[in-house]
């Protein structure tokens, strides 16, 4: 072995040399994380008249919002009492665009307007936004709810019966109506019954709100609107990047049971803080459930060949408060909680019979697809999702995925909810995809992950290299000990 022959002074320098390689190395470990911790915490921060704020502010990236349709195939059967089958239709696809109007400012907080506009894609679209469909009346079926729930006592119910019936003789209002797609999404379509019964409401139900449009639309006056207000944290002051401080200048909810519930936790979903660990919950506030809600990792994904961890929403965050103890806060009362796999968000929509689900029941409990032919639950096609840079809290892929349902109820006060079957009837799904560009994630690569990658490659190598020298140093030490010893037992001194 060519060590052997070093002096013991040199064998001493070389494993001094390679303790301090291997420490630098260790080091180099952990400082290295650290400095690009620092520098993407920089980059996070939203301070007045900075790249960050306006890039944050101005979204570039396209997002897909596709929306399919329930039709009824067999709509004088289901009227007549049988079970509806459901034919998805679509994707009526559009091209949302989002912007943020700043209104305030400082160092802690922004507050701003969240603006939307969505212009329809046809050529990503299957069918026309004229094409007919049968749909559930819901202005109707509110109608019942409004007056069932609002209305004291069977004598004022049975005061105003006649005149309903009267209301929907006049109008031929039916269970089903026979609508365009369009008239159901944004374009929206009259609804005279809706201007005569807030008339009568001032006599019976003095204390009902009704919408100030007579026009119902799913989407109706959703186009071009910044409709709802936020205040989020800058990242520069004492609370954290994006994450979510009030919406409509509440700071809680008031919809739920108890105060964890109405807790307004996290991020809008685009943002979460940097080097995110598998093992955590990753909270979102979503506006359309009117709740926090959270993600779990699945499993690993990329965006563009750039490593990303993919997070869905878990089974257990759609469960019922009967399975699952923590979520009974959000039965509509503490005793009396819904299927699993459905949200009732009518406390936050005005009284509306909303319940919003996954696509198809996707998560839900059987007995919501059973009700139906023509529900296909399916992970793939269904579940929300986020494919998120660990380095650096970017979502760089995203797909949330929810359905309008309306909760349908045999009523003997309206007559055309007198042969039904209570049950949670889907309307539409709405998908939203978001993917950032191959440009912006070469930049991330080229900035980010490369250089991180090349330190923990040099980082190792020193390490290694450190190792090897200190257990060769050792190793010729202990040899030249070994030899000297030897050459002492040869030839003794005297």
């Amino acid at each position: 072995m060519f060590l052997t022959g070093l002096p013991r002074w040199a064998t001493f320098i070389l494993l001094i040399a390679s303790l301090v390689l291997f420490s630098l190395g260790i080091t180099g470990f952990i400082v290295i994380p650290n400095i690009i911790g620092e520098k993407i915490s920089e980059q996070m921060r939203l301070v007045e008249d900075s790249p960050t704020l306006s890039r944050w502010a101005n979204v570039s990236v396209p997002i897909y919002f596709s929306v399919y349709v329930f039709n009824v195939t067999n709509p004088s059967e289901f009227m007549a009492g049988e079970k509806p089958i459901v034919q998805e239709v679509g994707p009526f696809t559009f091209i949302q665009k989002r912007r943020k109007i700043i209104q305030n400012i400082d160092a802690d907080s922004v507050n701003y307007l969240s603006w939307k506009s969505f212009i329809f894609h046809r050529e990503l679209s299957s069918g026309s936004l004229d094409d007919m469909i049968y749909t559930l009346n819901i202005p109707l079926i509110a109608m019942d709810k409004l007056v069932s729930t609002k209305v004291p006592g069977d004598l004022g119910k049975s005061l105003l019966q006649p005149i309903l019936e009267g209301l929907l003789d006049k109008h031929n209002e039916k269970l089903l109506v026979h609508r365009r797609v369009n008239q159901m999404l944004f374009e929206g379509y009259d609804v005279p019954m809706l201007t005569e019964l807030a008339k009568l409401a001032t006599a019976f139900i003095p204390d009902a709100k009704f919408p100030a449009s007579k026009r119902f639309g799913l989407l109706y006056n959703k186009n071009n609107t910044a409709d709802q207000s936020f205040t989020v944290g800058t990242g520069a002051g004492k609370y954290p990047f994006t994450n979510i401080l009030d919406w409509n200048n509440n700071t809680e909810l008031e919809f739920w049971g108890n105060a964890d519930c109405n807790r307004i936790n996290g991020t809008d979903g685009g943002q979460f803080p940097p080097f995110v660990r598998t093992s955590e919950r990753l909270y979102a506030f979503a506006t359309d459930l009117c709740r926090s809600i959270y993600f779990e990792y699945e499993k690993p994904s990329d965006v563009n060949g750039l490593d990303t961890k993919r997070f869905t929403i878990p089974a257990s965050m759609f469960a019922s408060g009967n399975q699952i103890e923590e979520n009974r806060c959000f039965c509509e009362h503490p005793d009396k909680c819904r299927e699993g796999g459905v949200i009732n968000v009518s406390k936050c929509r005005r009284g509306a019979p909303l319940i919003m689900s996954a696509p198809h029941f996707y998560l839900g409990e059987d007995k919501l697809i059973d009700e139906f032919e023509g529900l296909s639950p399916n992970k793939e096609k269904h579940e929300t999702f986020l494919d998120v840079m660990t380095m650096t809290g970017l979502v760089l892929r995203a797909a949330k995925r929810l359905q309008i349902n309306i909760d349908l109820k045999r009523s003997d006060l309206i007559y055309p909810l007198e042969n039904i079957t209570d049950r949670i009837f889907p309307i539409a799904w709405i998908e939203e995809l978001v993917e950032v560009p191959s440009k912006s994630t070469n930049l991330l690569q080229e900035k980010l992950v490369s250089p991180h990658k090349m330190g923990i490659l040099v980082s190792s190598l020193a390490s290694c290299a450190g190792a090897i020298g200190g257990i060769a140093s050792i190793l010729v030490f202990v040899v030249l000990q070994s030899n000297s010893s030897r050459t002492a037992k040869l030839y003794p001194v005297k």
